[in-house]
């Protein structure tokens, strides 16, 4: 009997400006909070440290939660992107390809620097 070979994982790409605005991590989940034209991304450390919210657990969360919960932290919403990496999704109203492929990153930096 002949098994299917499975498809090796894709490498999960994020554009160069997908990094925090204060400690410049990247390949991570970030949070967004719209300033005018520009959004002010930040890893979820920093974001935590900005908005004064202990986020010391929030892996627990994340992995507990269902999607039609929000993730907010303060005043920064995830930062998911746009199919064409130009724009972030509403967290409830990403398609579910946005949405996992923002689920996907770590959410820390694996390299802190």
């Amino acid at each position: 009997m002949f098994q299917r070979k499975k498809d090796a994982p894709k490498k999960l790409v994020v554009p160069a400006g997908y990094k925090c605005a204060k400690c410049g991590s990247s390949g991570c989940k970030l949070w967004y909070r719209p300033q005018g034209l520009k959004a002010h991304l930040l890893c979820i450390d920093c974001a935590g440290e900005d908005q004064k919210k202990d986020v010391s657990s929030v892996d627990a969360y994340l992995e507990g939660r269902s999607y039609g919960r929000m993730v907010a932290i303060g005043q920064y919403t995830p930062a998911i992107l746009s199919e064409d990496d130009s724009a972030y999704w509403s967290f409830n109203l990403a398609p579910q390809a946005m949405l996992d492929r923002w689920e996907s990153l770590p959410t820390r930096p694996l390299i802190v620097k």
